[in-house]
Parts: structure tokens; sequence; C-alpha cells
């Protein structure tokens, strides 16, 4: 009984974290600028090659900014450093292109 249980608990697990990962796209870039609710970035050659480009990347409410595990402000952002962004949404086909529903940028860099 106490195995069946046990096995039960872990499938439930295992379905409840699938829905619960991040379903996203994640990319790698360096700020070129940074806006007041925004960031220009170039993607990094080691992208794929979809995300090689310049993106404006929104920065709203929702949006979690960290460096070293931190949640910091977007001033702390400078141009040069690297970053990731993680959008759910679809990319707008403008110039620069700019994915939709960004839920985190994480600065990559050791030292700021």
């Amino acid at each position: 009984m106490l195995v069946v249980i046990g096995l039960a608990a872990v499938v439930f697990g295992l379905l409840i974290g699938d829905r619960l990962a991040f379903k996203g796209v994640t990319f790698k870039a360096g700020v070129v600028k940074v806006y007041e609710n925004r960031l220009l970035v170039r993607g990094l050659e080691e992208n794929g090659i979809n995300f090689r480009g310049e993106y404006s990347v929104s920065i709203d409410e929702n949006t979690e900014l960290t460096w070293k595990g931190k949640n910091i402000p977007l001033s702390e952002f400078d141009v040069g450093d690297k970053v990731e962004v993680s959008f759910t949404g679809a990319v707008q086909e403008t110039s620069p292109a700019r994915p939709q529903d960004v839920v985190r940028v994480r600065i990559l860099d050791d030292e700021k």
C-alpha cells in the first residue's frame, strides 16, 4: 500500500513539475543600450541563427531582473553586459525585433 501511494506521489509530482517548468525561449545577448523601460540587445554568435540580431526587450513590473541570483533594478544594467533573455510570447518582426512577454533578464557577467 505504501509503495502504491509513493509511486502515485512521484507520478503526480512529475506531472505538476512539468506544468510549472519554463516553456519559453531563452537566448544570450550583449547590451547595446539601456533605456528607461527597455534594453536594446544584440544576440551572441553562440545562439542559433534566429537569435543573433538586435532586439528591443521591454521591461515591465512582471519582468524578473537578476544578477548573481539577486533582483536588481534596470538602472544597474550597463552597455556591454552579457545577458540571458527569457520570454514566452512571439517575436514581433520589427526592426529591431521585439520578443513579447519577457519574463526574465539575467546578467551573466561575474563582475559589475
